[in-house]
């Protein structure tokens, strides 16, 4: 990042596994819980 950075970690048991990244206005998601509401919602679009 080329800046001092200060590290803030929270525990989440609802994201079942995998992990979330925040780093100003970005963020990066790969959750297990986001990949299984993802998939949730593709198969409904399908049937």
């Amino acid at each position: 990042m080329g800046k001092t950075v200060n590290l803030e970690t929270n525990v989440d048991p609802s994201l079942i596994g995998g992990l979330i990244v925040k780093v100003g206005s970005q963020m990066i998601d790969s959750s297990l819980k986001t990949k299984l509401t993802a998939m949730k919602i593709a198969m409904k679009e399908v049937s």
